[in-house]
């Protein structure tokens, strides 16, 4: 074989025009169409979301943030950085500490005294035999 064979051999490959006005481009217009389609019949299907009360969203975004944070995904931030985010959020908590009841952080915590409370009002009621398993097993009962 000599090198003036393999050349031969490749051929550019032509169009037709008739091929490119009724194959290609009606495919290109038909395929372009079912996108937008999909897209739109997706929307529509979706189901609309759920609002999520203010309290709930708060605690997960203070829980995305703190995870963030630790991961270290945020990026690092320059002292100057960290100190004007500090400076914001206790403005922040500054400003709405006039509206100490509707805080989720304070709310948290009541709900967190109540149990403590509640945990050691039921050690009272059975006996400081916090070690015996039956007698945490059978509240008000002595073994």
């Amino acid at each position: 074989l000599s090198p003036d064979h393999l050349v031969r051999t490749t051929q550019t490959l032509l169009l037709d025009s008739q091929i490119r006005d009724w194959v290609v481009l009606p495919l290109l217009v038909i395929m372009i169409s079912a996108g937008l389609l999909r897209t739109h019949v997706g929307r529509l299907l979706r189901p609309a979301p759920k609002p999520i009360p203010t309290m709930d969203a708060r605690a997960r975004s203070a829980l995305q943030r703190s995870a963030r944070l630790k991961s270290g995904a945020g990026g690092f931030l320059s002292g100057g950085r960290w100190e004007a985010r500090r400076l914001a959020w206790s403005a922040r908590a500054e400003s709405s500490s006039s509206n100490v009841s509707n805080g989720w952080l304070r709310q948290e915590a009541g709900r967190a005294e109540i149990d403590k409370k509640l945990m050691e009002a039921a050690k009272e009621t059975n006996g400081d035999n916090a070690d015996d398993p039956l007698a945490a097993a059978m509240p008000g009962m002595d073994p």
